[in-house]
């Protein structure tokens, strides 16, 4: 399928321009949040299991 993604999408997805309209423009972090696991970087089994204890 020749022509996709558009040319415009393209220059958004390159310019964040389209993760600022997700987000209203904050920063986000790669790392999930799971409640009680604040500010670490924690494995997924690890945050699945805080998930299903809760």
């Amino acid at each position: 399928m020749s022509g996709f993604p558009p040319p415009a999408l393209e220059d958004a997805l390159a310019g964040g321009e389209l993760a600022d309209a997700v987000t209203g423009g904050r920063a986000v972090s790669g790392a999930s949040r799971t409640p009680g696991l604040d500010d670490e970087v924690v494995p997924f089994e690890q945050r699945l299991a805080a998930l299903r204890t809760a």
